[in-house]
């Protein structure tokens, strides 16, 4: 069996975090927003041991400051649980940032 997967779905504002998070969901994906680090371990192994998904996309705004500060240790926790654990970080060119944020 393979392992469970946890993809880490961050990056800057307005560079698609959402619109990855909608399709994760088409695509199957159990898809957590803004979950503190200091439960996605617990999150994780309760979303696992119900059978509800073996992929899940956890989104997390990284400027949100203290609450997200211990992120790397809470992934290596997860990471420690057996779970194959990738980061997807979007990004976007300052022309297409103002573009969305004007529109």
């Amino acid at each position: 069996m393979n392992s469970p997967e946890v993809l880490i779905v961050t990056g800057m504002s307005g560079a698609g975090r959402s619109t990855a998070a909608r399709a994760l969901e088409d695509l199957g994906w159990f898809v957590i927003d803004n979950l503190p680090p200091s439960v996605l371990k617990s999150a994780l192994n309760d979303v696992k041991l119900q059978g509800v998904a073996s992929h899940i996309a956890v989104v997390v705004d990284v400027r949100g400051g203290k609450l997200f500060a211990n992120l790397d240790k809470a992934l290596a926790e997860v990471k420690q649980d057996k779970w194959q654990v990738r980061v997807l970080y979007l990004e976007a060119s300052d022309v297409s940032l103002v573009r969305r944020f004007e529109g």
